[in-house]
Parts: structure tokens; C-alpha cells; sequence
């Protein structure tokens, strides 16, 4: 089938296409998710991004957005996320809890990240930030299976 592709007119092995490949590739509209937001929740979401200890006072805010923008703020906190070292209450996690909080399917993306936070970055601090989160116990069942510290486990009232 390919073959066959390739065989058809116009032949272009001894055409040039450099310029249209330069072209497409240097002019061509790049379109990212947090260019489809709306001007109010652009502002929203630079805000958790430059203050996320101040999550709880967007709250409101965040309620009234759709869903498809709570998936943007998400993608993006959790880029954020990711720069993180050491998982004890940094002030992104609040952010993530709010997102999740807003929208509660979002809280099995927050608890996949920090199910896949290497057990040496994991600090007893974390515990009460997400215990009685509806996920949590997923979260703490994973760090145990992980190898997390002891104080770790205690604070989760799963050391022994």
C-alpha cells in the first residue's frame, strides 16, 4: 500500500522542498492548551502558578470554570509539580489540592503523581495535607508498598 502511495503523480525525488519544509515547520500556528483558555481563567491560572500557596482564595473562581480548563490548570501544576524535590507540603501541592478539590476527578491524577514521587522525597508533612482526601488511601497503600520512611508510615497511622 505504501509502495503504491509513493508511486504516484507528482513524482518529487528530484524536487527541492526544502523551503516548503522550512515554511511549514518555522510558520506554522503552534496552538498549546493554555492558549485555549479564556482571558479569566488565563489570569486564574497564572495566579496558582506564581503565588500556589494562595490557592484556597481562588477557590471560587475555580468552581465557575469548565472542565476542559480545570484539565489545562491540572496539565500545568503538575509540570510544575514535577521540579520538586522533596514532597512535604511545597506550596504546589495546595494548588493541586484545590484543582482536585473543584474538580474530584481530577484528584486520581494528583494522587498518580505523588504515587510516583521516589520514596526518598516523600516527607511525614504531606500526611495530614492529603489524609481524608478520597483518594489518600491509595496514596498511602502505594507508599508503603514503596519503602517511604518510617515517620512517614506513622504519620499515616500505618507504621507498626
Amino acid at each position: 500500500m505504501m509502495l503504491s502511495w509513493l508511486e504516484l503523480p507528482p513524482k518529487l525525488a528530484d524536487v527541492d522542498l526544502r523551503g516548503a519544509m522550512y515554511v511549514s515547520r518555522e510558520h506554522a500556528p503552534l496552538v498549546l492548551d493554555t492558549d485555549r483558555l479564556s482571558s479569566e481563567a488565563a489570569q486564574i491560572l497564572a495566579a496558582l502558578l506564581e503565588n500556589p500557596d494562595m490557592a484556597q482564595e481562588l477557590k471560587d473562581p475555580l468552581a465557575g470554570l469548565p472542565r476542559p480548563d480545570l484539565e489545562v490548570f491540572m496539565d500545568q501544576l503538575l509540570a510544575r509539580a514535577r521540579q520538586e524535590q522533596s514532597w512535604g507540603t511545597p506550596a504546589i501541592l495546595d494548588a493541586l489540592l484545590i484543582v482536585a478539590e473543584v474538580e474530584p476527578e481530577l484528584g486520581a491524577r494528583v494522587a498518580g503523581f505523588l504515587m510516583a514521587r521516589p520514596a526518598a522525597q516523600i516527607e511525614p508533612s504531606i500526611v495530614p495535607k492529603i489524609d481524608g482526601r478520597p483518594w489518600a488511601d491509595q496514596v498511602f497503600d502505594s507508599w508503603e508498598a514503596s519503602g517511604v520512611s518510617k515517620p512517614v508510615l506513622a504519620a499515616s497511622k500505618r507504621g507498626k
